[in-house]
């Protein structure tokens, strides 16, 4: 029984490309005067989350790293409400005024680490894209949509966000409730790790990753029990960087009761 149910699952995967005009945030602003030096913890709650037609909105307190202009890494926080698609970020003053390598630009990026750095003669930005991912009710998961802005200069406060990855969507129904979901390339290509990001002079981001592994993980702590009807499944959100699959992908699905099962597709994916 539980063979022929994941088969059923798999049958009905979606892939969904991402970066169109309706995934940009318009209408964001940075305010604050100070650029302090940045010391603070990694930002367990940022968040975003996409409604219907694929429209990206924010959370309260989204946080997001801001390098403006220079190299040193700063914390802003959204001020607007959960929903909202626009709004202000402030300035987190969080330790002693400092100085970085000039830039002559204003970068910023969605989720806030600390970690994150740029070089000041490439302009390149250097990020770790987590392996796994937790469950978000149709939508991807907090923090694992990456997202850029970067001004024309110094002087010009509004950001416009696009996307870094794409996404895949499953859809899977049937009695049974989900503990995790694997995904990988048939060519084993890198999906996680250390990453590079470029912001070409039109503001398009492009990532390449650098060092990591070929899986990606979806999270359900609690488990996901599943909707029993193909007419209203329940969906699963995968945000994947920019790949190229050769030979397709493969996707595992576990559940609370510790069976899995595997099913692949072997046409070419281009995320």
């Amino acid at each position: 029984m539980t063979r022929r149910l994941y088969i059923i699952l798999i049958a009905i995967l979606i892939i969904a490309t991402a970066c169109s005009d309706n995934n940009v945030h318009n209408g964001t602003h940075i305010v604050g005067s100070q650029l302090p030096n940045l010391h603070a913890e990694f930002a367990e709650d940022t968040r975003t989350y996409i409604e219907e037609g694929n429209h990206l909105r924010w959370h309260e307190g989204d946080l997001i790293t801001v390098f403006y202009g220079n190299t040193l890494n700063q914390k802003y926080m959204f001020d607007g409400q959960t929903g909202d698609n626009s709004g202000t970020f402030s300035h987190i003053v969080d330790g002693s005024l400092g100085t970085g390598n000039p830039l002559n630009h204003i970068y910023a990026i969605y989720p806030y680490n600390k970690r994150i750095k740029i070089d000041d003669i490439n302009q390149e930005i250097t990020i770790t894209i987590p392996d796994t991912q937790p469950y978000e009710t149709n939508s991807f998961g907090k923090g694992a949509n990456i997202m850029i802005a970067k001004t024309a200069n110094t002087s010009i406060r509004f950001l416009s966000f696009k996307n870094c990855c794409g996404y895949i969507k499953l859809q899977l129904y049937g009695p049974t409730t989900v503990s995790r979901i694997e995904l990988r390339g048939n060519n084993n290509e890198t999906l996680t790790g250390v990453a590079s990001i470029y912001v070409a002079e039109d503001g398009i981001p492009h990532m390449n990753v650098v060092n990591g592994v070929s899986t990606i993980t979806i999270t359900c702590d609690r488990g996901i029990e599943l909707n029993s009807s193909a007419e209203s499944p329940t969906e699963f959100w995968f945000t994947v960087p920019p790949t190229t699959f050769k030979s397709g992908i493969s996707v595992t699905i576990y559940d609370t009761n510790g069976n899995s099962y595997t099913q692949s597709t072997t046409n070419e994916i281009d995320i």
